[in-house]
């Protein structure tokens, strides 16, 4: 999950209704910086994260993970399948082949689902 000018935005998806759901964001060193009850609805949702940490303190921008803790009525853990969205900063080789840099993190360009100009949906309209 980028963090990129204090905002990061991803979606999730949930398989069925939950009972409860958290997003749980980490830092590198895989620490709890920020939970959110979310959505608890089956199918996707919108997550946003304007960088402010539990503790009410302000993330630096960089690359964090986001879990979806999920769990149904009858206390099944549900799995959720999520996408992410940033600014591309650059393009790159890594071991696992050609990754697209996204702030300063970066993905494999072959888990990577589409590319758009933030300016291309104004233009249509």
């Amino acid at each position: 999950l980028p963090l990129q000018n204090c905002s990061a935005d991803a979606s999730y998806s949930l398989p069925k209704q939950a009972k409860q759901a958290v997003a749980v964001v980490q830092n590198a060193a895989g620490q709890t910086v920020y939970t959110q009850g979310i959505d608890t609805a089956a199918g996707r949702h919108a997550f946003h994260w304007d960088g402010t940490t539990s503790a009410g303190k302000r993330a630096a921008d960089g690359t964090y993970s986001l879990h979806i803790v999920a769990k149904s009525s009858t206390g099944e853990t549900l799995t959720a399948t999520q996408t992410w969205s940033g600014q591309v900063t650059g393009l790159g080789n890594g071991s696992s082949g050609t990754l697209l840099r996204i702030g300063s993190g970066s993905v494999p360009l072959a888990d990577v689902q589409s590319i758009t100009r933030p300016d291309a949906a104004a233009a249509t309209n």
